[in-house]
């Protein structure tokens, strides 16, 4: 069975409930799971959402790497303005590394074990957020202060639904070393 959609907009609506939906089942299965134990940990989860209606939502699942994400974070401050988009850092660990006073979006998943699932902390972002556009990213992945208007090009110029930003020009993968002088050139 398919379905017909009059708009964009009503199939990414669509995508969403189907996602919000599948998410909730997932959290169901996972939590009588022996692997991950999420049953007990699901009710202690923190939810600080500073701006829930934006454009682009950039999802960052993260744990114990926090140089990479601040350095991340820094590179998006020039990509930033206050009503197109916002960063939602969905940390999965057994202590929290944010409190309340943030200039993002913050998730907590309580973890037990050094267990840390991506897949939770992508699919929690996707869903906590409304927003046009979702960008699932990582967080030793630094940007360019053009990137997002970059990817709301590439958006207005194609008619797909999913894209890959870094289809063209890939990725640059560095050692440790060059990878730290980016850092402090970033910083």
């Amino acid at each position: 069975m398919s379905a017909q959609f009059n708009t964009w907009s009503d199939f990414f609506s669509n995508q969403k409930k189907i996602q919000k939906e599948s998410t909730i089942e997932n959290l169901d299965r996972l939590s009588k799971s022996t692997v991950y134990n999420i049953e007990s940990n699901i009710d202690n989860i923190i939810f600080n959402i500073k701006k829930n209606k934006v454009k682009i939502n950039v999802v960052l699942p993260y744990r114990g790497r926090l140089n990479s994400l601040l350095t991340t974070i820094k590179s998006f401050e020039n990509n930033i303005t206050e009503d197109d988009f916002v960063l939602t850092v969905v940390e999965y660990s057994d202590s929290r590394t944010f409190d309340d006073d943030t200039n993002f979006n913050y998730i907590w998943i309580p973890s037990k074990s050094n267990e840390f699932n991506k897949s939770i902390c992508l699919n929690l972002g996707v869903i906590s957020v409304t927003s046009e556009f979702v960008l699932l990213h990582d967080i030793d992945l630094f940007v360019e202060p053009n990137f997002l208007n970059s990817v709301l090009d590439n958006f207005g110029q194609k008619t797909n639904s999913i894209i890959q930003c870094f289809s063209i020009g890939g990725l640059i993968n560095l050692n440790h070393h060059n990878t730290e002088k980016l850092k402090n050139y970033t910083t």
